[in-house]
């Protein structure tokens, strides 16, 4: 038996087991856009195949009824996939040639053995296709599951650190940048900053009594913060980018400075026009 594709091109079947698909790992390669990578697969049952469908997109078609499960397929059978048609054919008989008839002085052309009788036709009502378990097929390269690199490990270890320690000094999402979130770094910037600006007037009215919780919170908030951007990091994979956690820092740091100073500018003023008064 072997299939004959609608170019011309014919397929043997003689393994136990044939994989048809776009992926080049197939058997029976079909190179349009219509194919799944693993679009169906021949299991041999006997002295025939039957074909089965691995959930594809577009369907495998025999005869042009969309084959569920798994379908016995017989000489003449025609399957399609996309666009794509193989004809199920019987390998016939080889001919005896002129030299061997010209060696046979004798030889006296036999007719071909009957064919064996078809099998007993079932009534569709109680006739139920084998259903067959799809192969395991190994996972494609870059698959999601693989542990990440030394390098990846390193680069998240550097971006726990970068967001705690310089979130600590006011400069929460400096970690993010370093992972390739610039955005999200100088909004968590500014968001500390509110914070810490909402916090300090409050424990000034309260007379120190709200530090007592925003002193955790401004410990806690830098680590959560910096266990995320690890994990997006080992997510991510490959090594930061020190240019923007360098300029990104910088800005902070003269923010800083200018809001410290602006601070004892203002709180010298208020000194001295008590003074006056």
């Amino acid at each position: 038996m072997k299939l004959i594709l609608n170019d011309g091109r014919p397929y043997p079947l003689q393994k136990n087991q044939i994989s048809i698909g776009r992926a080049p790992v197939n058997d029976i390669q079909i190179t349009e856009d219509l194919a799944s990578g693993q679009h169906a697969t021949l299991y041999r049952e006997g002295h025939t195949y039957a074909i089965t469908d691995h959930n594809s997109t577009n369907g495998t078609y025999v005869n042009e009824q969309r084959v569920q499960g798994s379908y016995l397929l017989q000489s003449g059978d025609v399957i399609r996939i996309g666009r794509t048609t193989l004809r199920v054919v019987a390998e016939a008989q080889t001919a005896p040639t002129a030299v061997d008839m010209h060696r046979a002085p004798n030889y006296a052309p036999q007719a071909p053995p009957p064919p064996p009788p078809p099998p007993p036709q079932q009534q569709p009502a109680y006739y139920q296709q084998p259903v067959y378990p799809p192969p395991a097929y190994p996972p494609p390269p870059g698959y999601a599951g693989r542990p990440p690199s030394p390098q990846t490990e390193g680069a998240a270890t550097v971006a726990l650190w970068l967001e705690i320690v310089f979130g600590i000094f006011g400069l929460l999402g400096v970690g993010h940048v370093y992972t390739g979130r610039i955005g999200l770094g100088i909004l968590a910037m500014i968001a500390w900053w509110i914070y810490i600006g909402i916090s300090w007037t409050i424990t000034g009215i309260t007379f120190g009594l709200f530090s007592c919780l925003a002193i955790p919170l401004y410990i806690a908030i830098p680590i959560i913060s910096g266990v995320q951007a690890r994990s997006y990091m080992r997510q991510r994979g490959g090594s930061g980018s020190w240019g923007s956690v360098g300029l990104v820092a910088g800005c902070g740091c003269l923010l800083v400075i200018a809001a410290t100073v602006g601070l004892f500018l203002a709180l010298g003023g208020l000194a001295i026009l008590a003074e006056t008064m």
